[in-house]
């Protein structure tokens, strides 16, 4: 969902809220109101209990379908693959 930061409660010596700068790094910081960002439900309560963050909901999208079990075996595989590779000396 997307949301608008109003004010941040708590300040924290590393920030859970980041942007993206010029540079296309992360810059993490506790200076965000008036930002926009995008968040998950477990991403947006985090903020709230750990950083008293109040905000506007400018965009949400609900999911009423249940889990989307494909990504577990997708991990999986790519783990297996990874295994399989150190085993043969490849650092990938």
């Amino acid at each position: 969902m997307g949301i608008v930061v109003k004010d941040v409660g708590i300040k924290r010596e590393f920030p859970l809220m980041s942007y993206i700068i010029e540079s296309k790094t992360r810059h993490f910081t506790n200076e965000m109101e008036g930002k926009t960002m995008y968040v998950d439900k477990f991403m947006l309560e985090e903020m709230i209990e750990f950083q008293a963050v109040t905000f506007d909901i400018v965009r949400e999208c609900y999911y009423n379908e249940g889990r989307n079990g494909k990504l577990s075996k997708v991990v999986m595989k790519l783990f297996n693959e990874r295994k399989k590779k150190k085993a043969e000396g490849n650092a990938i």
